[in-house]
């Protein structure tokens, strides 16, 4: 799996529809692993085996895009509210809030995987992915980029113009051509100039996208992360 989210962190687990992954940075060394839903894996298991019972762990949750709702506008109360425009909010256990750009980014854990990480001895952070792959942009100070979280069955885009927000969706997919038709698809439609491109690559399934850009786009610097 991809080292891109210890920049951020020592030890933390993505949460995600495809399933689960862990990644640490311990003396020096990174170590990960990945869960695929096929793998009939249970989390409190799996993760007692690669955590220590007193790890600080951070939790990146990717199962849905969040809400994002204007700053001006942003009222506390009305988190589920918001989240009912494309959720069902039965499934919620807790909501999730963090800061993107001039929006209020709102997402949500589901009961069962709540459930899963309320049994971890250790202590936990839960952090809105989406808003980690911003915040990685602005990071950068680049003003028009495009960035792509490719996974098993979907993929997220995010698009920055001249450093603002344009557009962030997930996508469902068949497979990688279905990726490489959004992407060149948003480049036309926002009209952007040679966009650097990011890739988040989980278990090597941005190379065949990242392959096709570098062919086809010569002035793009593509990365694959």
């Amino acid at each position: 799996m991809t080292s891109f989210f210890t920049q951020y962190f020592e030890k933390s687990i993505r949460i995600s529809p495809d399933g689960f992954s862990f990644c640490k940075m311990e003396n020096g060394k990174y170590h990960s692993i990945i869960f695929h839903n096929d793998s009939n894996a249970l989390l409190t298991v799996e993760a007692a085996k690669f955590f220590s019972s007193d790890d600080l762990i951070d939790v990146v949750l990717a199962e849905n895009v969040p809400v994002l709702v204007p700053e001006e506008i942003f009222n506390s109360q009305m988190t589920i509210e918001y989240l009912k425009f494309q959720t069902d909010t039965s499934k919620i256990d807790k909501t999730i809030i963090d800061n993107f750009d001039n929006y209020i980014a709102i997402s949500f854990i589901s009961q069962d995987k709540a459930n899963s990480l309320k049994k971890l001895p250790n202590k936990i952070n839960i952090h809105i992915e989406s808003s980690i792959f911003l915040k990685f942009l602005n990071d950068t100070n680049i003003a028009n980029a495009l960035f792509i979280s490719q996974n098993q069955s979907y993929f997220d885009l995010l698009i920055l113009q001249k450093k603002q927000l344009q557009l962030l969706n997930r996508f469902e997919l068949d497979d990688t051509n279905d990726t490489i038709y959004y992407i060149l698809n948003v480049i036309k439609q926002y009209g952007l100039k040679n966009p650097d491109v990011f890739i988040f690559d989980i278990d090597e399934r941005g190379k065949p996208i990242s392959d096709f850009l570098t062919s086809k786009m010569l002035s793009t610097k593509i990365f694959r992360l």
